[in-house]
């Protein structure tokens, strides 16, 4: 038996679900089960609309404690708990999903919860597969979302996405949704257009 069978959970279906940029209910209330319910501080990248933990998104619409790009979190390493990370993405590549991992395997101490319609393994940025689950909701043709826990073992390589040439550079993957483009890498540039909001 190999770790996707010995760790695998089972289906998660979500009853009711309007297709939206939140957390179906079910994974919604798992989450918080499993984190801030345990008294864990928790980061959502990408989770501009969450209603838990600390939210960064781009998004200033979506009601974020942090606007900021999650490529290039404005925190310090291991400064949470838990980091969930939904990225909006329809397509990752192997080389894409490391790179989106990346920055969520730094600031975590503990945890990382991915939710996506693709598959990330995280063993090159020293995670370990904990437990994942299949999800769907139950109108038919829907996409099978993987929800996956991992835990932390080590601190990755690079604590940021590192723009590369070539089969798994960031271009062609995130052109529709270009973060680089409106908060351009802190070492280089001046970090002012990150802002950062109050919160509890």
């Amino acid at each position: 038996m190999n770790i996707f069978e010995r760790t695998y959970q089972g289906f998660i279906q979500f009853k009711n679900y309007k297709r939206s940029w939140a957390f179906p209910v079910e994974i919604e209330r798992m989450l918080m089960a499993e984190t801030v319910e345990q008294g864990k501080s928790v980061l959502q990248l990408y989770g501009g609309m969450a209603r838990f933990g600390v939210t960064l998104d781009i998004d200033p619409a979506t009601g974020p404690n942090v606007i900021g790009n999650s490529l290039y979190p404005p925190f310090r390493c291991k400064s949470f708990d838990t980091v969930i990370v939904d990225p909006p993405y329809s397509d990752l590549r192997s080389g894409i999903a490391l790179q989106i991992l990346g920055p969520a395997v730094c600031l975590a101490r503990q945890r990382i919860w991915w939710f996506h319609t693709c598959w990330s393994v995280g063993q090159a940025l020293g995670l370990k597969l904990l437990r994942w689950w299949t999800c769907s909701p139950c109108s038919l043709g829907a996409p099978i979302r993987i929800l996956a826990e991992y835990q932390v073992t080590r601190h990755p390589r690079y604590c940021h996405a590192v723009p590369r040439k070539g089969k798994y550079g960031l271009p062609p993957a995130v052109r529709r949704y270009d973060w680089t483009r409106h908060f351009p890498h802190p070492v280089n540039h001046d970090p002012a257009p990150v802002q950062q909001r109050m919160f509890g």
